[in-house]
């Protein structure tokens, strides 16, 4: 199968992922004020090797359980070259 990603795309995606990991020590999911999102790659290798996925926002998290209830917030695009044509909520202020 190759490479899923091309190495643009991935470096970028790895900018996201330690972005993250500054916010919440949790490699895909990241604070935007009080609000935390989660990003999910997606399983489905893109033709161009692009990195592509979707956004969830946490609306609910029981206190039992601490099973969290999401929204999907948005979608995010890296071009296979590293540039960025869709980015998640509140994520690029972050990474500024």
């Amino acid at each position: 199968m190759g490479n899923l990603h091309a190495d643009g795309a991935w470096i970028e995606f790895t900018k996201w992922r330690d972005t993250c990991i500054n916010s919440t020590n949790i490699e895909n999911v990241y604070m935007a004020g009080d609000t935390r999102y989660t990003l999910q790659l997606s399983r489905k290798q893109q033709r161009d090797c692009a990195v592509v996925g979707a956004v969830y926002r946490a609306i609910h998290t029981d206190a039992e359980t601490g099973v969290t209830q999401a929204v999907k917030a948005g979608s995010f695009r890296i071009e296979p070259n590293g540039e960025v044509t869709r980015y998640p909520v509140g994520l690029r202020a972050l990474l500024r």
